[in-house]
């Protein structure tokens, strides 16, 4: 048994996100660079003196096109493509001529190449392996990475006045160089040294001291470690900072103390008016020093960041060119190039709670952190929110101006009783480099209210001869119940029931009742079960019901969450990870669906972090998201009002190899869709899943289709007032009642001969033999609806 109470649940449930760093501020370069000629994978962006230039991929011919863009006040203009020597790793202002570096593959080639006025010369031509970062210092530039120099012995690092190479303390061959900055007048590097194997100190970050020798900064940590390979180490606010292995750590006094953990591989990052701007290569976060926000909502697609203290440039996609189709390239269009200006921005900050002894204060010990609340605010038709933080928290950075707040919402049923419970203003005035903290205080309505939800494991499929696991959730949105509540799970006749965690109180044939002694205001109890769906009984094709029920608790006000379906089709083999709606097939007027995201680590080794990422289409209502459950601890996010996403930290998923079991997870969420779809409309979702570092695994595409009589494989929306099951059926079916009234319900054959009338009493069920049914379609017809079943053989 898993008891998760709301005070606990805080703490993993929900990471902070900055709101957005809006079109106010940034501001278009002329007209992009070609969005709509080109499919583009955008890398980077330089500036020197107010000229700008960025280097980006188009995939619109074979072999692919690197395209350079060089900025002249007015508009872009083009500079001739360089030869194909690998991938530019690097863009760099120097001298005001253009430097390009790349990954050569590990052959003797132009490591770095610059554009001389007509074309692209060599320089330091003999480096073998990759050029990842260069910086300009002091009249040299410098570049590193995890190379050799043919003709001057160096490794790693290297330097260029613009005619000689310039040697600098070299690395040795095994070392990787990810970053160079320059920190207080110094040579700092970040990356992976030959010296740091085996060992969980800070040797991945050095520094040149004196420009003599390499030194550590930092060779303790508090809190985590840093291990081995570090993306990135720069200053802001006069303190020093390291990024990597999915977290940012304060240098200082010899030791790396833990600050934060931030979700993907930093690529790019530059300081600007106080505050670090990072790009994992599509969303922006901001770092203020003390902690990190993102995905911003607007721009979107940012790639890379540059600074030159009076304007900030960024990269960003074509927001318009999103998602066009499934392709890779053809989601990742970059167009845009923008740039910000000094303009300070103000702090929006404060605390969501639960205010227990209902003063309007936040009281320590006495009042909870609200979970999973989304703020709201909106400056004309301009949109920015925040979601608090495990402690309750919200940062959201804005230019000055007046901005409306509307109410704030949360993803979690816990939270369906709760509102605010003392009065907030409507609006907030913000000012430039000030801060302006607004709490939000929650009551609880005093409601009596108890709901279940189940799902499966393998969401809405079931694997024929193999054993499935499934959980069901017993959740008190409402207030203490300390009598005992109880709960019914009813298997499928068809499956056998294996074991459960906890055990049953009682069984009465395919029916489990669980009782607790009591249940503690927005508290939840978990019932996990494994069932075999044994070979002989269950065909491919078959659908199964899975049910639970709260028994009836005197005074719940809401009734119509006691009870929960969900119907699974037996298969006999599916993709490991997947998308799957609670109904393919759908009467117009659906309201909400439910879907099921699973995901399965089929690769080699034990993967960290998982993260799912789901865009939502414009027929769905984001803030109508629950989420039912999930099988491991997550934080949840929703960027630009249509992307949410959930991120498994340190999941330490296991591959299937090593443990076929444990190496699945899944999440299971409700959502509103728009009631007024047609006949002929298809809601068409997918979702991306991302393990570790690697490239996204894309889901199918979950369907549900609006027809006007329901398919033989559609098995009944929860919501409607009979359930037909099995079907196709062989031998007997059931007709359920699931309204709180008699229903007098037909049996018709095709012919429109009435086989059959049945009186069906409130939310009951009955069984309907058909072994003298000859085999085909037949009808249920309960005067308002008709549905089709299927009779087999």
């Amino acid at each position: 048994m898993k008891t998760r109470q709301l005070t606990t649940a805080l703490l993993v449930l929900m990471i902070a996100f900055i709101g957005t760093i809006n079109a106010q501020i940034f501001q278009p370069m002329g007209n992009g660079i070609n969005p709509n000629d080109d499919l583009m994978q955008a890398s980077g962006i330089s500036s020197e003196n107010g000229n700008v230039c960025a280097y980006y991929t188009s995939f619109t011919s074979f072999p692919i096109t690197q395209i350079i863009k060089k900025w002249n006040g007015i508009s872009w203009t083009t500079l001739p493509s360089p030869p194909q020597v690998g991938y530019i790793t690097d863009i760099e202002l120097f001298n005001n001529e253009v430097y390009l570096s790349f990954s050569s593959g590990g052959s003797l080639g132009p490591g770095i190449l610059k554009f001389d006025g007509t074309g692209w010369i060599p320089v330091l031509p003999n480096l073998s392996g990759r050029v990842m970062d260069m910086e300009v210092h002091n009249g040299v530039l410098l570049a590193g990475g995890a190379f050799q120099n043919g003709s001057g012995g160096a490794f790693g690092i290297i330097g260029y006045d613009g005619t000689n190479q310039i040697n600098i303390p070299t690395m040795t061959i095994d070392d990787t160089i990810n970053d160079v900055n320059i920190i207080n007048g110094e040579i700092w590097i970040a990356g992976f040294f030959r010296e740091s194997r085996g060992q969980r100190d800070t040797v991945s970050v050095r520094r040149l001291d004196n420009g003599n020798n390499w030194v550590h900064p930092a060779t303790s940590f508090k809190i985590d470690p840093i291990y081995r390979a570090l993306q990135s180490v720069f200053e802001i606010n006069n303190e020093i900072f390291a990024v990597g292995s999915g977290k940012i750590y304060e240098l200082k006094n010899d030791t790396a103390y833990d600050v934060q953990s931030y979700n993907g591989w930093i690529t790019s990052y530059s300081e600007f008016d106080g505050l670090m701007y990072m790009s994992n290569g599509v969303d922006m976060y901001v770092f203020d020093g003390t902690s990190i926000y993102g995905p911003t909502t607007f721009p979107s697609g940012v790639q890379s960041f540059e600074s030159d203290k009076s304007f900030l440039y960024a990269t960003f996609t074509d927001t318009s060119k999103m998602r066009v189709d499934t392709s890779y390239a053809n989601r990742r269009k970059f167009g845009h190039i923008l740039k910000m200006g000094t303009q300070s921005l103000g702090l929006l900050t404060g605390k969501m709670f639960i205010d227990n002894n209902a003063n309007c204060n936040y009281d320590n010990g006495v009042d909870v952190s609200a979970p999973a609340v989304t703020l709201p605010v909106y400056a004309g038709n301009n949109l920015s929110y925040s979601s608090t933080d495990g402690d309750g928290n919200y940062r959201i950075y804005l230019p000055a101006g007046s901005y409306n707040i509307n109410t704030p919402s949360s993803s979690l049923p816990l939270m369906n009783h709760y509102s605010l419970g003392c009065s907030v203003p409507s609006s907030v005035s913000i000012t430039s480099s000030q801060t302006t903290t607004q709490n939000f205080a929650y009551s609880h309505d005093g409601s009596k209210d108890l709901e279940t939800v189940i799902f499966m494991n393998l969401g809405n499929r079931s694997r024929q001869g193999f054993s499935e696991s499934g959980k069901l959730v017993l959740r008190n949105p409402g207030i203490t119940i300390n009598t005992p509540v109880s709960v019914k799970l009813t298997i499928p006749n068809s499956v056998s029931f294996s074991w459960s965690n906890p055990v049953p109180t009682s069984s009465n044939g395919n029916v489990y009742t669980f009782t607790f002694p009591g249940i503690g205001q927005a508290n939840e109890e978990y019932i996990s079960f494994r069932v075999k769906v044994d070979l002989a009984a269950n065909g491919v094709g078959d659908t199964l019901k899975w049910y639970s029920e709260v028994v009836h608790v005197s005074g719940d006000v809401d009734m119509s969450n006691d009870k929960d379906t969900t119907w699974t089709t037996v298969v006999a083999a599916c993709d490991p990870n997947d998308k799957t709606p609670s109904v393919e097939q759908s009467l117009p007027g659906l309201s909400r669906l439910d879907y099921h995201i699973r995901f399965q680590n089929t690769g080699t080794d034990t993967a960290y972090k998982v993260t799912i990422v789901d865009t939502l289409e414009s027929y769905f209502d984001p803030a109508s998201i629950m989420i039912n459950g999930a099988s491991h601890d997550y934080s949840f996010a929703m960027a630009d009002n249509r992307v949410i996403a959930w991120t498994f930290d340190n999941i330490l998923l296991p591959d299937s190899g090593a443990n076929y079991a444990g190496s699945q997870g899944f999440v299971n969420f409700s959502i509103d869709v728009d009631p007024t779809l047609n006949v002929g409309d298809i809601i068409d979702n997918d979702a991306e899943i991302y393990f570790d570092f690697q490239p996204a695994v894309h889901t199918n595409h979950a369907k549900t289709a609006i027809v006007s009589v329901l398919g033989v494989e559609e098995f009944l929306e929860r919501q409607t007032s009979l359930e037909v099951y099995p079907n196709p059926a062989r031998g007997m079916f059931y007709i359920e009642n699931s309204l709180n009234e008699e229903q007098e319900v037909k049996l018709i054959d095709a012919t429109g001969k009435v086989i059959k009338s049945i009186s069906l009493q409130p939310e009951m069920k009955a069984e309907v033999g058909a072994e003298s049914l000859a085999p085909g379609m037949y009808f249920i017809n309960n005067g308002s609806n008709t549905h089709r079943v299927i009779i087999t053989q």
